[in-house]
């Protein structure tokens, strides 16, 4: 009679609880990314009126986070929130970013210009994020090791 071999099926378990993590955190950022560039808050009106809160010559950033942006309307502006995307490249790498063909402004908002401060919601959202994933990996790591049934 055959023995059962201890890491029978290891493998097979380690790559699909890796890669969902993976996942998950991916979603998760592209999510938190969404709601730090989709602020509804103030309108441009509202932002004229405040003296221009962005402006580099005098900043007086109303958000905390400091790295939060407001959704933008109007023909030139595009839609930050739907330009934001998760791309796939194989089970083990995934991006997460702003597609610039939809929002070729977003590298303006994020490094700022001589008119406007930067506000990178992309490092900032990370950030926010970066605490939970050692807690998501160690559960995918229990999942894996501990087998029932």
């Amino acid at each position: 009679m055959a023995r059962r071999l201890p890491l029978v099926g290891l493998e097979t378990r380690v790559r699909r609880h890796m890669a969902s993590t993976l996942h998950t955190i991916a979603d998760r950022l592209e999510e938190r990314m969404k709601e730090n560039a989709s602020l509804t808050d103030h309108s441009l009106k509202d932002l004229r009126a405040l003296g221009y809160p962005y402006a580099a010559r005098r900043p007086r950033n109303p958000h905390t986070p400091p790295y939060q942006v407001h959704s933008q309307t109007g023909p030139s502006a595009g839609d930050l929130h739907n330009a934001i995307r998760t791309n796939i490249i194989n089970q083990y790498r995934i991006q997460v970013g702003v597609d610039e063909t939809e929002a070729p402004y977003v590298k303006h908002v994020i490094y700022g210009t001589e008119r406007m401060i930067a506000r990178d919601f992309i490092t900032g959202s990370f950030l926010e994020l970066q605490k939970e994933f050692p807690q998501l990996w160690e559960q995918a790591l229990k999942d894996i090791v501990i087998v029932t049934g």
